[in-house]
């Protein structure tokens, strides 16, 4: 054995003994479910099918029969993984002639973030990594004398593309080592020419794998995606053309974003250091005279990056998904071969140097850095032993089901995990599982369905699941996402634990067994983990909030969003949910997190903007606005939410004008109609009351903007139009404190006070400890004279809670004593309240005068009396009490000119 085989099968060894140790014991989230219930059952998967994976998978089940076979298959992919770091090592040697760095850089490799992950889970990712590293070596060992090994390359190449296509990224390096004149052989044209012919002959040897597909598929498996019953079935079904994959969709992303994300990606899994040695080891390679090596090497690596992050189409991937990374751990691979140039260039430097046992150990240590930085970076993300949350998710959910309920599956993250559970490992048989794509238990649509093929079934589909709902009523009918019911009238999607129950009408929802579960801790690069988590959160808190346990629906929404923290379409849903529950800072910050992510979220977008419009912040509102128009067209909802900032703004002639292109398109929208015709009474007012009465005139303002208006109206003493106002606001968010008080303010000002009281007693609901409502249902008893030990209480209360403000109280608890026939303490109280008010306060200052006026009478102090009477008609014409003072006053012989 060569010291090159053996120090890469002794790396390979520690790569393996540590994803072993570290492997999850059964499914996790994305295609492992479905993968492994296609092991388990030697059924076919999504495509391009993956036969060669699904056979060593097979075997692996069936060489392993203890174990679950989830477990089994991540052993294959532990295997997988190890085969891989061996194969680098040897490629590395091999362009190198340094035995120990590239053990060292190969090792690191395999304890990089991308690939330590992947190697623990049941995935075709590591597979794919051994195979195209393995071919990789074959040509470089072939091109040093050993020509034979091109063809066990090409045929690596084409069973490696019966596990994944990517693998073809080593293919024209693979043929350029073939081509190539090479000084090492004396080998003419024609003969490297006709290499190439036995070399195609092997690849399409390789390729024969792929016959497993329709003789599997011929079998009538349990688990099969899709049919295969031609030819042209078979091609479809290999070329991914229907599910996914190159060309599938417009990925709508610029190569500046693509590049960005490939970079990131690499960089997850390479440290900077590790990049910096990259970019130098094909430069130090040609310096050295070695250009050949440095061109395959810099020729792979732009193939698995800049190529692969051109060509791909997996729609908003680029934007918010980092479910794409797998596709560039070639890029990784690549990343780790140019860093191992330059890692072998410093250790040839040092073995000239340095000789001898301080040499090796100088040598030796500086090389096992890299693998240890990797391995103490990493170890806590890519440990996988006690991450079977997928798992546990699809057998919760099923055991949280009545009896005989029949579950529709949307989505690859949740149908795989049930599929497994279910179908694998028989978690509730009673249960009929649904896969919603018909792609895989086909047989659960109808014996007669089987027999269809994609088309007919994709045309049968809504009149059976129509069947489903509406003539099988007994049956209770569940869905792991939301979808649209406009073909099934009536019925209506309710919250049921981590799922949704369909509801027809008439029908009662089901009691579901379920009890939320402490969000658990996943990878935050894991993107699929993240979801399900996030998703999970959600739909828990959606479910506790429908059965009134708020504070625990606020909780769990919280905990949803760390997992979601990068991931902006849930952070965006969970500003809705926050919102739902009156928490509209969190909502506020939810959205501001989800624009972070994705500046153009249109949703995200409009509801900052409204959020923005209700807190009295128009401008902001109207710099949101502004970009939604550069993201969509905007609809009639959107620019009237746009118009109401503009007049929030005090721009009446831009909302005239917005509201005229609003009915150019849709002139028959009366909502627009109405707010055309309040902007232009604005406009023909002009001034503050315009302002006013456009606002007014909008309808639906606000919440925020009503209260600004009503505050309006109660500054110009229009008291019913206020109360109006106040009311509108109270009823669009009744969890509102200010719009209570100023209802209550409102009417105690327009002698109403039975509203009033009304009012301050929905404020100390609201606020239990608002020394304002206090005060207010306070004054409102002294006048109506009911209650008045209360209302003594109550401001004695408001001036302990609040003592700034005991000028005002005091005047409250001046009349509270005065009606229940304390003059002299009703005097007491309202000489500090006469002192203490501040001067520009002259309503306040006009009633306290008032009602000292009357207590000074009441003791037999007539011209005191008068004097704070005519103080008070020289402050205010306002106010219910205003005709008492003024018959008080000409009792006294004071004629007021108010």
């Amino acid at each position: 054995m060569s010291r090159s085989v053996a120090s890469g099968a002794l790396v390979a060894l520690v790569a393996l003994v540590v994803y072993v140790a570290t492997s999850c014991p059964t499914i996790w989230v994305g295609d492992s479910g479905e993968l492994a219930s296609v092991a388990a059952r030697f059924g076919v998967a999504h495509p391009p099918g993956y036969p060669t994976w699904t056979l060593l998978a097979r075997t692996a089940v069936e060489l392993l029969p203890s174990l679950e076979p989830a477990r089994a298959t991540n052993l294959l992919s532990a295997v997988s993984g190890a085969a891989a770091v061996f194969a680098l090592a040897l490629l590395l040697a091999a362009l190198t002639g340094r035995v120990v760095s590239a053990a060292a850089v190969a090792l690191a490799f395999g304890l990089a973030h991308a690939v330590w992950s992947t190697s623990t889970v049941t995935e075709v990712y590591s597979l794919n990594l051994a195979f195209t590293a393995a071919a990789l070596a074959a040509a470089v060992v072939a091109r040093r004398g050993r020509p034979l090994l091109f063809l066990l390359a090409a045929y690596l190449l084409g069973l490696g593309s019966g596990n994944h296509p990517f693998v073809l990224l080593a293919g024209p390096p693979v043929l350029a080592l073939a081509l190539l004149p090479n000084a090492r052989a004396a080998e003419s044209t024609s003969l490297r020419v006709a290499r190439t012919g036995g070399m195609a002959l092997a690849f399409l040897l390789g390729l024969t794998v792929y016959v497993v597909l329709p003789l599997r598929a011929a079998s009538g498996p349990e688990i099969h995606w899709g049919e295969l019953r031609s030819f042209a079935d078979v091609v479809d079904h290999v070329l991914r053309t229907q599910y996914g994959g190159l060309g599938e969709a417009d990925a709508n992303a610029p190569l500046a974003v693509r590049l960005a994300l490939a970079l990131r990606v690499v960089l997850a899994s390479a440290p900077p250091l590790v990049l910096i040695l990259a970019l130098v080891g094909p430069v130090i390679a040609w310096r050295a005279g070695h250009a050949k090596r440095a061109g395959l090497v810099v020729l792979f690596a732009f193939l698995s990056g800049p190529v692969v992050a051109l060509a791909l189409r997996y729609q908003n991937t680029f934007r918010d998904e980092s479910v794409i990374t797998p596709f560039f751990l070639p890029a990784v691979l690549a990343t780790f071969l140019a860093a191992g140039l330059t890692v072998a260039a410093i250790e040839d430097l040092l073995a000239r140097r340095v000789r001898g046992a301080p040499g090796i150990a100088l040598r030796g240590a500086l090389l096992a850095t890299l693998p240890l930085t990797l391995a103490l970076a990493n170890r806590t993300d890519c440990d996988r032993r006690n991450e079977t949350f997928a798992a546990e998710w699809g057998q919760r959910v099923l055991e949280s089901l009545p009896a005989g309920a029949r579950l529709v599956a949307i989505g690859d993250n949740a149908t795989f995990s049930l599929l497994y559970e279910h179908v694998v490992r028989g978690v509730r048989p009673d249960v009929k599982l649904v896969d919603h794509s018909q792609n895989l238990l086909v047989s659960a649509w109808g014996d007669d369905f089987v027999a269809l093929d994609r088309r007919e079934r994709r045309a049968r589909r809504s009149a059976r699941e129509l069947q489903f709902v509406f003539q099988d009523r007994a049956t209770p009918l569940f869905y792991t996402e939301e979808f649209d019911l406009q073909d099934f009238g009536g019925c209506r999607l309710v919250p049921a634990g981590a799922v949704l129950e369909l509801v027809r009408p008439g029908d009662r929802a089901s009691e579901i067994a379920w009890e939320p579960r402490p969000i658990p801790r996943v990878d935050a690069t894991d993107y699929l983990a993240c979801l399900l988590a996030a998703l999970t959160g959600v739909r828990e808190g959606t479910w506790l909030a429908s059965l009134g346990r708020t504070e625990e629906a606020h909780d769990r929404f919280v905990a949803a969003a760390e997992p979601a923290a990068r991931i902006p379409a849930v952070l965006r849903l969970l500003g809705g949910r926050h919102l739902e529950l009156g928490d509209v800072s969190l909502a506020e910050r939810r959205f501001r997190d989800a624009l972070a992510l994705a500046p153009d979220d249109r949703d995200a977008l409009y509801n900052l903007a409204l959020l923005d419009l209700n807190a009295g912040r128009p401008e902001d509102a109207l710099r949101g606005f502004e970009r939604l128009e550069n993201v969509d067209p905007p609809e009639p909802e959107v620019e009237l939410a746009h118009a109401v900032a503009l007049v929030e703004a005090g721009r009446l002639p831009d909302a005239a004008a917005r509201l005229e292109r609003v009915l150019a398109a849709e002139p028959d929208l009366a909502a627009a109609r109405r707010a055309r015709d309040a902007v232009q009474r604005g406009i023909s007012l002009g001034g503050e009351a315009g302002l006013a009465e456009a606002r007014a005139g909008l309808g639906e303002l606000s919440v925020g903007g009503t209260l600004q208006l009503a505050g309006k109206y109660v500054e110009r003493a229009d008291w019913e139009r206020a109360i109006e106002l106040y009311r509108e606001a109270l009823r669009r968010a009744p969890e509102s404190p200010a719009a209570a008080h100023g209802l209550g303010f409102a009417c105690l000002q327009a002698g109403r006070y039975v509203d009033a009281a009304a009012g301050f007693r929905r404020q100390l609901e609201l606020e239990p400890g608002s020394a304002e409502a206090r005060n207010g249902l306070a004054y409102v008893f002294a006048i109506t004279g009911d209650s008045l030990g209360t209302a003594e209480r109550l401001v004695t209360e408001a001036l302990e809670l609040s003592p700034e403000m005991a000028a005002y109280w005091n005047d409250t608890l001046g009349w509270v004593r005065y009606r229940s026939g304390d003059a002299h303490g009703a005097l007491e109280a309202l000489l500090r309240a006469d002192t203490g008010l501040p001067p520009e306060d002259v309503p306040s200052r006009a009633e306290t005068e008032y009602h000292l006026g009357v207590v000074l009478a009441a003791l037999g102090r007539a011209s005191e009396a008068a004097e704070y009477f005519r103080r008070s008609l020289g402050r205010t014409d306002t106010g219910a009490w205003v005709p008492d003072l003024r018959a008080r006053a000409r009792e006294l012989g004071i004629e007021g000119d108010s």
